[in-house]
């Protein structure tokens, strides 16, 4: 069963700050609970956001979400984030990851998958949320973590993707 958490404000306030380097950007959303954040770096100037997500529900309120802002800014995109990463063919500069708190090894999954399919531009910011009372493991050469704050239950960072070699 998937844990669900609100965004706290203060976390929202914090995480939303480091959004300023979203101007300019193409944005990208990895599973429901970054939602929030993904629609506040079009409001800072992000260019485009695609969201992936599984539940059928959740896809219903972000497509109603994105016809609130200018067409065509918001891709909602039903069903697993895994298997649609292939298939977007894009390369992104602002990504958010927060899977389910169950799920922690789909942080992992998700990263390689961008990672194997080069879905990442040089510098690239990554977002990340995981519950405070575990650890983030990401050992990604190309990964350097810019960010990292707790409040409460949740802990969430910013890293940035550099290219190896």
């Amino acid at each position: 069963m998937a844990c669900a958490r609100r965004l706290t404000g203060f976390v929202k306030h914090y995480s939303t700050g480091w959004l300023i380097i979203a101007g300019g950007r193409r944005c990208w959303i990895v599973l429901p609970v970054a939602g929030v954040l993904g629609l506040e770096a079009l409001s800072r100037g992000a260019k485009r956001l695609i969201a992936l997500e599984q539940n059928a529900q959740a896809v219903e309120n972000l497509q109603r979400q994105a016809e609130l802002f200018e067409a065509g800014a918001i891709e909602v995109i039903g069903g697993d984030a895994l298997a649609s990463i292939a298939r977007l063919g894009k390369k992104f500069d602002l990504v958010f990851i927060d899977p389910p708190y169950a799920r922690p090894e789909l942080r992992r999954q998700l990263l390689q998958q961008l990672e194997a399919h080069d879905c990442l531009l040089p510098g690239a910011r990554l977002y990340f949320e995981w519950p405070s009372s575990g650890e983030i493991e990401l050992a990604s050469p190309g990964l350097h973590w810019l960010k990292r704050k707790t409040a409460g239950q949740v802990t969430y960072a910013l890293a940035e993707w550099r290219i190896c070699g």
